[in-house]
């Protein structure tokens, strides 16, 4: 326990310094008493996806030691929790450019976990979560393409639903999510209070989220 939290330290030292470990540590505490965090619910259904990736992409299941090999940041920040996620059953799939780690994306069965302990269950379906491109990557298609190829791995694999989430603002992710077939199931909204966390369902529409 007092390794994780050191190394958090470490990690948002590194990244801004003791302002941001201030930020961040009174950041949290808001959390724990009071907030309200907003993502929007995706839902796939596999039996008719036919799309094609069309870039050169290697794809790999990664292991804690090609997560570190590769240098993606959480592995070297946050190993606990990555090895963690290895344990319990879920998966990181990477795609390389060049041989080079260009995107990587966490899938779990049954399930898709939306924030820390909170999970929508849901039978026969596979849940994508915390994909990353890495900087030098992105606007080049790289996250729509890997979102192909996991889909088409979970058909492969006779799984006929995906669940993925994503934030209202994040405008990029929203638009390759529903570039792929994707469609809206809703807008969750975890709200905490004093430690006890509440999760709310409401509809939404695809369209004016995904506008600029």
């Amino acid at each position: 326990m007092i390794q994780a939290i050191w190394r958090h330290f470490t990690h948002n030292y590194q990244e801004g310094g003791f302002r941001q470990v201030i930020c961040k540590i009174f950041w949290r505490f808001h959390q724990w008493i009071w907030s309200d965090t907003v993502c929007l619910v995706y839902r796939q259904d596999l039996q008719e996806f036919r799309l094609e990736p069309r870039l050169p992409l290697t794809e790999s299941a990664l292991d804690f030691a090609a997560m570190h090999e590769l240098e993606y940041f959480k592995a070297h920040a946050f190993p606990e929790a990555m090895q963690a996620r290895l344990d319990s059953g879920e998966l990181c799939h990477g795609y390389l450019l060049d041989r080079k780690l260009a995107n990587l994306g966490w899938t779990s069965r049954g399930y898709l976990e939306i924030a820390p302990g909170v999970r929508i269950y849901e039978e026969h379906s596979i849940g994508i979560y915390d994909c990353y491109t890495f900087p030098a990557f992105r606007s080049r298609g790289i996250y729509t393409d890997s979102l192909i190829r996991m889909l088409r791995q979970i058909r492969h694999e006779g799984v006929s639903r995906s669940l993925i989430a994503v934030a209202p603002d994040n405008i990029p992710s929203i638009r390759a999510i529903e570039k792929v077939g994707f469609s809206p199931l809703y807008r969750a909204t975890i709200s905490q209070r004093f430690g006890r966390t509440r999760l709310r369902e409401s509809e939404f529409r695809a369209g004016p989220q995904t506008q600029t």
